[in-house]
């Protein structure tokens, strides 16, 4: 530039802000994984599971590629499933976590109690399913 200068900027705070809330997730990620017990994953607003962890698997005793494509609803047995559907409803339509007791189908057919929270998954675009963490049923949940 023969009688000035260019000054050439790059915005990199959104990066580095957005490396950062990856490291954050993938901390908590870890730290839940870490847990005895404590299973998580995602669902679409279909309310179809996409994501678990395979904690989750494990509680079940199935592989992850049977839980992943399936209604979250239908991992719980019929006298949970009303409930958990219900809650789900209400998360993926007015995006209101839920936290329950519900009965938790394994492969053998036998259910154990878990203790399921959901929150809602959203991105600029809207809501765009769910996230939940279960687990066993916590001492102060089973004193009331």
């Amino acid at each position: 530039f023969p009688r000035g200068f260019a000054l050439l900027v790059d915005e990199i705070t959104d990066r580095v802000s957005l490396r950062e809330q990856d490291a954050r997730i993938a901390a908590y990620e870890n730290l839940i994984d870490g847990g005895p017990g404590l299973a998580r994953g995602h669902f679409n607003v279909r309310g179809m599971v996409t994501n678990i962890s395979s904690a989750l698997a494990t509680l079940i005793r199935t592989d992850e590629t049977r839980i992943i494509g399936v209604r979250f609803a239908t991992l719980f047995d019929a006298s949970s499933r009303g409930a958990v559907s219900d809650a789900m409803e209400a998360l993926l339509t007015a995006g209101e976590p839920f936290s329950l007791t519900a009965a938790l189908l394994g492969s053998d057919s036998q259910s154990r109690a878990v203790w399921v929270n959901a929150a809602p998954l959203r991105s600029t675009g809207g809501q765009t399913g769910g996230v939940f963490l279960m687990g066993p049923i916590p001492l102060a949940a089973m004193a009331n």
